[in-house]
């Protein structure tokens, strides 16, 4: 997971650059790239909007009351900007204050509900780098997604993802998904998968399943051009597949053998949210 952290002063950037060797890579067994970044330009509701495999985390001065202002007037745009993308595995990016230490004028309670932690100034880089981590756990964006082949499962926004695109599943299809992701190249027979939606809660006519797997199916092909399918075996059953069965499945992830943090970019919706505010 790359995680960049921006930087909305210029002392506290050329200090956090020379110490960015210090801060944590690795939270979990998940593997953490740090990027820094100096924030100079003027801040838009679209900076503070990330996407969940690539978060951004934000650091102001409790002293730069102009910053702190001009975030706490965008609220409303951040919010509304992220409802009107709910199919994109998007989230907000979290602000952390840093508070010079026995200064009188600006204490901790004194902080506004838009930020998510604070931390003392002179930083200490491992501190911040704990409190960094502590706001991907609480939006609970240090999660593992669900790899085979060329396609990322993502249960916390119950889409795939697949060179760059995204698309969202429906309940039953995220269901399907997640079975068939776990099986990669296993036939699994249409009485397992009554036996599967029974076990759900779901409905077992074998019209409902059906529709579920082609709609499943659909999806994975617009999404793939057909290099990953669900494919149906003759009297036996369905079999998620690369192209002509030939592919593997990557498994790589320190979660276990089927779990791997998702790797991708959706460059649609960054050229989208620059075009918003042009």
């Amino acid at each position: 997971m790359e995680v960049t952290l921006k930087v909305v002063n210029r002392d506290l950037f050329s200090f956090l650059s020379n110490a960015v060797c210090s801060l944590p890579r690795s939270f979990k067994c998940v593997s953490i790239k740090w990027k820094i970044e100096l924030v100079e330009s003027e801040l838009r509701p679209a900076d503070f909007v990330a996407f969940s495999d690539s978060p951004s985390t934000f650091l102001v001065c409790a002293s730069d009351a102009a910053t702190i202002h001009s975030i706490r007037t965008m609220q409303n745009e951040i919010h509304a900007l992220k409802s009107k993308n709910l199919g994109l595995p998007l989230v907000l990016a979290p602000v952390i204050c840093a508070v010079q230490e026995n200064a009188g004028g600006n204490r901790i309670d004194d902080l506004p509900d838009f930020m998510s932690d604070w931390i003392y100034a002179p930083i200490n880089i491992q501190e911040l780098g704990r409190r960094i981590i502590s706001c991907l756990v609480r939006q609970k964006l240090m999660t593992a997604h669900l790899r085979a082949g060329m396609v990322t499962l993502m249960p916390d926004t119950r889409s795939i993802s697949c060179g760059g695109k995204t698309l969202r599943l429906s309940p039953s299809e995220f269901m399907l998904a997640d079975l068939f992701f776990n099986q990669f190249g296993t036939i699994i027979s249409f009485d397992q998968l009554i036996q599967f939606f029974r076990s759900k809660g779901k409905s077992t006519e074998a019209s409902n399943i059906r529709v579920a797997i082609y709609q499943l199916r659909l999806k994975l092909d617009m999404l793939t051009k057909s290099q990953i399918s669900l494919t149906s075996v003759y009297k036996k059953g369905y079999c998620l597949r690369s192209d002509g069965g030939k592919g593997t499945t990557h498994w790589d992830s320190p979660y276990g053998s089927q779990y791997v943090m998702a790797d991708r970019k959706t460059e649609s919706w960054t050229a989208s949210m620059g075009a918003q505010h042009d």
